[in-house]
């Protein structure tokens, strides 16, 4: 399974994004390198596709108590989309936050 994008609303660091559908991440083919300044969303992206694909809590192993840790302060919902190709070709995993 390979993560091909990931699209984040209202998560954490993410907001609305500049056409209010969120913001999309696209990976490419190969390594990918997520940097930037502390605060900027690095782990959020890590932990949005670990949260949207295997329901994973970043902070416990366990499942995420989501209103108190992934939503953007001052919203009351979320988005996470996760595309992923395999051999039988590429799906979207649709999460709501």
């Amino acid at each position: 399974m390979i993560v091909r994008k990931v699209r984040i609303k209202n998560i954490r660091s993410f907001g609305k994004g500049p056409d209010g559908n969120g913001v999309v991440i696209g990976l490419d083919e190969g390594i990918n390198r997520i940097a930037g300044r502390n605060g900027s969303g690095k782990s959020t992206i890590i932990e949005s596709i670990g949260y949207a694909l295997f329901n994973y809590n970043p902070v416990s192993g366990h499942r995420i108590d989501i209103t108190t840790y992934m939503l953007r302060t001052g919203d009351s919902t979320g988005e996470i989309d996760v595309w992923v190709e395999n051999s039988e070709g590429t799906f979207r995993i649709e999460r709501d936050v």
